[in-house]
């Protein structure tokens, strides 16, 4: 016994050749869940400027089954209770839309929820699930189960989580990974995706204190490893040197490139980070604006070289973390 749904979308699979699409199969609590892609029929025909095929996926379809084949109690409670079947459908839904937006760095792909009235009958028509009425043992119970076809792109199926583009290497191994293994991703990926969101979106005020966060957690991270390390501070000295009396522009410009090598550090536009971090200040702490007289040109160039050193940060610590033997000597990319 299954509970189908379908969530429309836009994602886009960039291969050196059409591949099929394999299903992702994992465990949510007591129940089993299958995710089938449909793809768009010309996928195979898309190229992108190089040549490479591009594959799109217009819908996912989602199945929920019992763990025990033979025992579909738990997926009859569901079929019986609008709320948990609603909640559950979003959640389950949002852990695919999750891994594809921060593992793909997809900022267009949002996760679904309920309106503020908790209209379950209109979720429940947007998925393609029925409500039927019906009596079992004497008693009058609420069942739904699945209509029409999945990856209709009808007006039936309009739910949709998004667009984004990624490789299809990414797609296999981190998105994948993101679903069937519930990996977590770093809690400043979060944080990374949303600024790179509001700056497509040229909400500067908001991405710049977005990205901050970003850059903050990760910096935060990265030091607490290499003095860890390299240096053999233990966690107690560790969270009082590293306490809020420590701000960030200081973390950068003192404590950040003492544990940096020359030829990092050329790689690194320093005072691009900083007027960043100062516009950040600025919006918190006096004006709640960026400063005025501030070209678009000028902030897309902090953004980017901000969000080139969270990343690069980021995965410095995941590999002082893998290897604590020797010290890496990364580049900026």
């Amino acid at each position: 016994m299954f509970i189908n749904w379908t969530i429309n979308s836009e994602i886009y699979l960039e291969n050196h050749e059409p591949v099929e699409i394999e299903p992702f199969i994992f465990q949510y609590k007591k129940f089993i869940c299958k995710l089938n892609f449909v793809m768009d029929e010309f996928s195979s025909a898309i190229k992108d400027n190089d040549g490479r095929s591009v594959m799109r996926i217009n819908a996912v379809v989602f199945s929920l089954t019992s763990i025990n084949d033979d025992d579909n109690t738990n997926i009859e409670i569901l079929k019986e209770d609008e709320s948990k079947l609603a909640k559950t459908i979003v959640s389950i839904t949002n852990i695919f839309a999750k891994a594809v937006r921060l593992g793909g760095y997809c900022p267009l792909i949002h996760e679904i929820g309920l309106d503020s009235n908790n209209d379950y009958g209109t979720l429940f028509n947007k998925v393609g699930l029925m409500k039927s009425e019906g009596v079992k043992d004497g008693h009058p119970v609420v069942s739904f189960q699945t209509v029409a076809n999945y990856g209709d792109m009808g007006e039936k199926y309009n739910i949709i989580i998004g667009s984004g583009y990624l490789q299809l290497d990414v797609w296999n191994s981190v998105i994948k990974k993101a679903v069937v293994e519930s990996f977590l991703f770093p809690p400043e990926r979060a944080f990374l995706v949303n600024s790179i969101e509001q700056r497509h979106l040229k909400n500067y005020r908001i991405g710049i204190i977005e990205a901050t966060i970003a850059l903050e957690i990760s910096l935060n991270k990265y030091l607490q490893s290499y003095l860890s390390h390299y240096k053999g501070l233990p966690k107690t000295r560790l969270d009082k040197f590293l306490g809020p009396d420590l701000g960030l522009y200081t973390r950068v410009n003192g404590l950040l490139i003492l544990t940096l090598s020359e030829e990092t550090i050329s790689q690194i536009d320093l005072d691009s980070v900083l007027k960043f971090i100062t516009w950040r200040n600025k919006i918190i702490h006096a004006t709640g604006e960026i400063p005025d007289g501030l070209q678009d040109e000028v902030i897309e160039k902090s953004f980017a070289n901000v969000i080139n050193l969270i990343d690069f940060l980021s995965k410095t610590t995941e590999r002082i973390e893998l290897s604590k033997q020797v010290k890496p000597e990364p580049t900026i990319s």
